[in-house]
């Protein structure tokens, strides 16, 4: 029996049957990946993407217990859980008008400051997916971080609310508030230039 000899591929052919290659294994890929998609009915439903969103956050989390512990598979329906006196010791603080629906219509800062007095205290990663979560529209949150929290979670953010209210009774102003704020729950605050 006579061996055949292998026949020497020259550089176009190599190059030729590389590309050949890669292309059915691109091809394939997207096979494979469309007909995962493809299982998954109303896989853009709300629901779905909620769910989505929190096997990421599994996946990614260091402690995902926290997620479970502190955070609810579903959106519930909307209670107010901001006492209003958490509100008007903001306003008292800065010196603002009460007066009228001032205290309802508040300008934005006022959410950038619940999210950093309040919310910034869960356990690392129960903001961030609550966040997710609460993604806005059109530029507009529909809805409250709170309407994601357990009951673990709810019991923690009247915590946090009435210490922070019980600080801001007894703080003069702003920066006063935040500086104690900042000593008792070991943050950081940065005073103003005209502050000092």
């Amino acid at each position: 029996m006579k061996k055949q000899k292998k026949k020497q591929l020259t550089e176009e052919e190599k190059l030729l049957s590389k590309k050949i290659r890669e292309s059915k294994i691109d091809e394939i890929s997207q096979w494979i990946i469309t007909q995962a998609d493809s299982l998954i009915e109303d896989r853009f439903t709300d629901e779905n993407l909620d769910k989505e969103i929190l096997k990421r956050f599994l996946l990614e989390n260091d402690d995902p217990t926290q997620l479970i512990k502190y955070v609810y598979q579903g959106k519930k329906v909307y209670k107010p859980k901001f006492k209003m006196e958490f509100y008007r010791q903001i306003y008292r603080l800065n010196n603002w008008r009460t007066d009228g629906r001032k205290l309802y219509d508040r300008p934005g800062i006022v959410g950038k400051w619940t999210v950093q007095i309040i919310y910034s205290r869960f356990p690392k990663g129960v903001f961030r997916i609550l966040r997710e979560l609460n993604r806005p529209l059109n530029g507009v949150r529909v809805y409250k971080y709170f309407q994601w929290l357990t009951f673990v979670g709810e019991e923690d953010l009247k915590t946090y609310i009435d210490e922070a209210v019980n600080l801001m009774e007894i703080s003069d102003n702003w920066n006063d508030f935040m500086k104690k704020f900042q000593n008792k729950f070991s943050g950081y605050y940065q005073i103003g230039l005209f502050d000092l």
